[in-house]
């Protein structure tokens, strides 16, 4: 190699000489006699004459072969190489050896570069230090003729056996490998020439198991710092074992040496339960990456001290190594789905945040979760049926009851607790089974919203157990979406919804409106209920409705299918922020019960939502109350909840006695008992507040009350016979209770 000309060059130039003994490690030089053997002309000359007959060069020349970079500290112990540090000395017992694998063009140049600067530095620093010493020494010893030729230089580069050389290679390689240990912090030039030193020497000189052993503890006793160094010895390997370099195009062999280093290393590697991140980035940046490798990447993910380490190990693969995605990926989605919650939730995020945004792998990663998603609603459609079967079988053993004895009680009871007890396992599984399919799925949502209309149609066709868990899951993909995503917004005002889909998309609709509710929001919301005419789309954003629209679906707002939702959309108009006063809000209530074909049951939930507004004492006091019953005295047909309401007002608010008092006179003025249900409430209300308004009614309906309400009879009687002598009694009304 040319780097190797130069270097041998070099070192000739510097008089090197290996096989000299410590002590005359010295330039030989060939100079022409300062004056006659044994003397001098010139005082001093008999001590330089004396150092030139033991064979030591003059000062001026003299130069010992140690860096004086600080950096370089530690010296060869050999006797026949001490002063060189243990990169150089390694290079040059390759140097010396016939046998030495040549490696690439670029390589050898950057060998090259390196090892000009390194000799270049040793001669600058030394030989200008020399040459002063030695100026400094002829002026005082020697008197040299100004023209005095260069002294001439030999050097002696042994061929060495086999075995000097084996001996050589592994002293020098152990030395290298403790200068790693003792420099914690080398410079980076230096790091990087020993690494590739001793990947060099692993790899093409010292190809034993010994040393792969050695590497390999080498490596482990510092993994962070070391990782790199393995790699580049991995990658030594594979660039000069001419047997795997045959066996390529049918792929790696267990036996080739790659193959069996990396096998070793891994199990080492499993063993030592180490998880450093530098772990992920060797794997990734592997020559070759095999089954085995790939095996050791699945038990990191199993063992649950490395699973992160594993999983973030398998992402890297997928994202960077083309060769192995397909079986990265397989496992990476084995594991987002597994029944584990830790490991699932973080390959989970990986995929999601990663690998889904590949469009090699986007198709197979949403086809995955999406067949999770079926196989969940297979399932929670089987145990449906096993239920109801099961129910079925219950019902029709308490059908046949038999008079078994005591003992047959007993067996019994213990067989349902243990079918009970299965049931509750099996339960169980399915729930893990559910959260295991669903997680991945929602993950993807959250990066393409068009997978939502899936998440529909599969929420229309589950049953009630799994759609609990999908609506477990929704504030989080809200949330992640935002109430400001075009595409959430697009999808509510423009797809259309599968049958039994509807309560997946309110829920939506109403996390949405519970972080903000923008225009686009109540537009889309209005779009979607003008599509759907499902009233209950409306709830989250009600009292950003218009008036008129309110209006005209109160009815249907009372009348929705769950009494919660009823309740929250009428809270809702009880806020500040509605577009109605709380007393126009309960006339307009109880303007719903006027209607003379209103249904029992819609009655009934008219009811209950108008006492949960009066039990809203902050809202509805007492000077709302009034208002709002004036208000619906004055309508031409009396609201059918008008005299319940009224009671309820004056048990809550009795400083309200006189108004009530008088709104019992306006009705008796507005013949009030033409309307049974009005009848009936307008007679305890005025036996409890003010009985001398039923003496007051027309006989006929005196004597109708009499006989058809015994429970008012007795009150009135007494009623009459204690205030007959303060107020006005007519002597019919006497007569027919029998006072007079």
């Amino acid at each position: 190699q040319p780097w190797r000309a130069k270097l041998r060059e070099s070192l000739a130039s510097m008089g090197f000489d290996p096989n000299a003994a410590p002590a005359q490690r010295r330039l030989s030089a060939k100079r022409p006699a300062a004056g006659p053997a044994g003397g001098s002309d010139r005082g001093g000359g008999g001590r330089a004459t004396r150092r030139r007959v033991a064979g030591q060069a003059p000062p001026g020349v003299e130069m010992k072969l140690k860096f004086s970079d600080p950096k370089f500290k530690t010296y060869i112990a050999h006797p026949g190489l001490r002063g060189l540090s243990a990169p150089l000395l390694a290079e040059l017992v390759l140097v010396s050896m016939d046998n030495y694998p040549s490696v690439g063009r670029s390589s050898s140049k950057g060998k090259q570069s390196l090892f000009e600067k390194i000799i270049h530095h040793f001669q600058s620093k030394k030989v200008k230090k020399s040459q002063a010493q030695s100026s400094s020494s002829n002026n005082d010893n020697l008197q040299q003729p100004p023209n005095e030729p260069a002294p001439e230089v030999k050097v002696l580069v042994p061929e060495l056996g086999s075995e000097v050389r084996c001996k050589l290679a592994y002293g020098a390689f152990e030395r290298i490998m403790d200068e790693n240990t003792q420099n914690s912090l080398p410079g980076a030039e230096e790091q990087e020439l020993r690494i590739n030193l001793i990947a060099k020497i692993a790899s093409m000189v010292l190809t034993d198991s010994y040393t792969e052993e050695l590497m390999i503890r080498f490596a482990l006793q510092d993994w962070d710092a070391r990782a790199p160094t393995t790699s580049q010895w991995l990658y030594s390997v594979v660039a000069v074992d001419k047997k795997l370099k045959g066996q390529l195009r049918n792929g790696l062999n267990q036996d080739a040496r790659y193959s069996r280093i990396l096998a070793k290393l891994l199990g080492k590697l499993l063993e030592s339960k180490e998880s450093s991140s530098a772990t992920c980035r060797f794997v990734a940046e592997l020559p070759f990456v095999d089954e085995e490798t790939i095996h050791f990447v699945r038990q990191l993910c199993e063992d649950p001290d490395r699973r992160e380490l594993g999983l973030d190990t398998l992402s890297e693969l997928a994202l960077y190594r083309e060769a192995c995605r397909t079986s990265a990926l397989s496992i990476l989605l084995e594991f987002s789905t597994c029944e584990e919650d830790e490991t699932r939730k973080i390959a989970v995020k990986r995929i999601a945040d990663s690998l889904f945004q590949i469009r090699a792998m986007s198709s197979s990663i949403s086809l995955h979760a999406e067949e999770r998603v079926n196989q969940a609603v297979e399932k929670s459609k089987e145990r449906a049926l096993q239920a109801r079967k099961a129910k079925e079988e219950e019902k029709n053993k308490s059908a046949d009851g038999d008079d078994d004895d005591d003992d047959d009680d007993d067996e019994a009871m213990k067989m349902k607790l243990e079918e009970e007890k299965k049931r509750e396992e099996a339960a169980a599984a399915a729930l893990k089974l559910y959260d295991s399919a669903l997680d991945l799925i929602f993950a993807l949502c959250t990066k393409r919203v068009d997978l939502v209309e899936f998440l529909h149609t599969s929420f229309a066709q589950a049953t009630l157990e799994l759609r609990k868990r999908f609506h477990l899951r929704v504030p989080e993909l809200v949330r992640k979406l935002g109430v400001d995503s075009d595409e959430l917004l697009t999808f509510i005002k423009d797809r259309p919804i599968p049958e039994g889909g509807v309560d997946l998309m309110y829920h939506i609709i109403h996390e949405l409106a519970q972080i903000a509710i923008t225009p686009k929001l109540v537009q889309a919301v209005a779009s979607l209920h003008k599509r759907t005419k499902e009233t209950q789309f409306l709830v989250p954003v009600l009292n950003s409705m218009g008036r008129g629209l309110i209006a005209d679906q109160l009815k249907q707002i009372v009348n929705l299918p769950k009494e919660k939702m009823a309740q929250r959309a009428i809270k809702q108009l009880m806020l500040p922020s509605s577009p109605f006063e709380a007393a126009e809000l309960m006339v307009m209530l109880h303007d719903l019960s006027a209607d003379p074909n209103v249904k029992p049951a819609f009655l009934k939930r008219l009811l209950s939502l108008v006492h949960m507004c009066m039990k809203n004492r902050e809202v509805y006091k007492a000077e709302q109350l009034a208002v709002a019953l004036r208000q619906m005295l004055d309508r031409q047909r009396l609201p059918k909840l008008l005299m319940r309401t009224l009671i309820i007002t004056l048990k809550t608010y009795p400083q309200l006695k006189d108004f009530g008092i008088e709104m019992l006179a306006t009705l008796v003025r507005r013949r009030v008992w033409d309307d049974p249900h009005l009848w009936k409430g307008f007679l305890k209300c005025a036996i409890e507040n003010q009985p001398a308004i039923l003496l007051q009614l027309p006989i006929p309906q005196i004597k109708s009350m009499l006989l058809n309400n015994k429970s008012v009879r007795q009150p009135l009687i007494e009623f009459a016979r204690v205030n007959r002598n303060v107020i006005r009694i007519r002597r019919e009304v006497l007569d027919l209770l029998g006072l007079n």
